[in-house]
């Protein structure tokens, strides 16, 4: 047993020549892209490395330097993952803004109050297809959402028929499915 899960870890073992051609190639494939992975690990590693607690350091060396303090950064230092962004949806209907979900009138030219912002995160989802994700972050942030709890998020806006278009996705909300992503 010891010896198939020794061959089984070791990368640099070759396939058995019993495996047809279709699966060695398919091994080989899967190597390599393991590979290019495991190199783009450590080259992100080394972007959030933390120096030693016992050197002579600034306190900016610890906390990324100059980068904005967002959940991509704090997701950068402490795990591998997608980036990803809060984004708040509110419907334009013909009375003016409102949250899709409970039909809540929004104004978006007045900074909200703690309740208009529970409200607004209440109708917040956190996005993480890559692309999308992308130009999202490119939404201009709203002036008047000065409140530490949506100072990264962003607002896309529905139209009356409850579908909005960022780049190339169609985006959608629907009752039963949730966030509904479609590319154009």
């Amino acid at each position: 047993m010891d010896a198939l899960i020794e061959a089984a870890y070791n990368l640099d073992s070759l396939p058995s020549e019993s495996l047809e051609p279709i699966h060695v190639e398919d091994w080989q494939n899967s190597l390599t892209q393991h590979r290019q992975d495991q190199s783009a690990y450590r080259s992100l590693a080394q972007k959030v490395y933390l120096p030693s607690a016992r050197g002579k350091h600034k306190p900016c060396d610890f906390t990324r330097g100059n980068e904005e303090d967002d959940d991509n950064t704090i997701m950068a230092v402490t795990r591998l993952g997608e980036q990803s962004v809060t984004t708040i949806f509110v419907q334009r209907t013909r009375a003016g803004l409102i949250l899709p979900i409970s039909q809540q009138a929004i104004d978006l030219n007045k900074s909200p109050d703690l309740e208009t912002v529970r409200a607004l995160l209440e109708h917040s989802a956190r996005i993480s297809k890559k692309r999308l994700v992308e130009e999202i972050i490119k939404l201009k942030k709203l002036d008047t959402w000065t409140s530490a709890l949506l100072k990264h998020c962003r607002c896309v806006e529905l139209d009356a028929t409850g579908k909005a278009q960022i780049g190339k996705w169609e985006l959608s909300l629907d009752p039963q499915r949730g966030i509904v992503i479609n590319s154009a």
